[in-house]
């Protein structure tokens, strides 16, 4: 593993810290951002378990996609999440039951977060925490490329109110790729 904390590269601390009161860092829309297929990765940190948080997203008034702390699960867990509803998990064949054991959240320690997104699969998404994927395919009724809005760090991009569900916590590293990093190069990353 990497064995060090993000950002040690350079001189000096480079995460940002957010507090959850509405601070957020904003890219424009860029097609760049959200083609057909995109990975996002970043490094987050956060000790708030009870709140539902977004550390980075893509979305506009039409869709979008973002990974999410989601508190309603015991454990508390990361799962992707998009407008127009939630997704499903699917073993290849059916929808499942699924225990999140693999994507839970770890209070006070950095953890590096993979979403990959490939919109010619059926089952488009998949999700990697510190280089583990929970070994299924994540489906999504909807078309949720972002076509017109920003790209947010530190909340959940929402064009009622540009921004919304934010962050508590650091986040550090955040890279958008224009293609599917394969499992082993994004183990590299952890």
């Amino acid at each position: 593993g990497r064995g060090r904390d993000p950002g040690v590269l350079t001189t000096g601390d480079t995460a940002a810290s957010f507090s959850n009161n509405g601070g957020f860092g904003f890219v424009p829309f860029s097609a760049n951002l959200n083609s057909a297929k995109y990975t996002y990765e970043g490094w987050v940190k956060t000790t708030a378990l009870g709140q539902y948080q977004v550390p980075f997203s893509s979305a506009d008034a039409n869709g979008g996609i973002w990974l999410a702390m989601v508190t309603g699960t015991t454990p508390v867990t990361w799962e992707p999440a998009g407008s127009g509803g939630y997704f499903d998990v699917w073993d290849g064949n059916d929808p499942i039951p699924h225990s999140f054991t693999t994507l839970q959240v770890a209070s006070g320690v950095w953890t590096h977060l993979v979403l990959t997104y490939n919109a010619s699969s059926s089952f488009p998404w998949a999700i990697y925490v510190n280089g583990v994927t929970d070994g299924y395919t994540w489906s999504f009724g909807a078309n949720t490329i972002n076509t017109s809005g920003p790209f947010i760090i530190g909340g959940r991009a929402n064009p009622a109110a540009i921004a919304s569900d934010f962050f508590s916590g650091l986040v550090d590293e955040v890279a958008v790729y224009t293609r599917i990093l394969s499992a082993k190069i994004g183990r590299a990353h952890v």
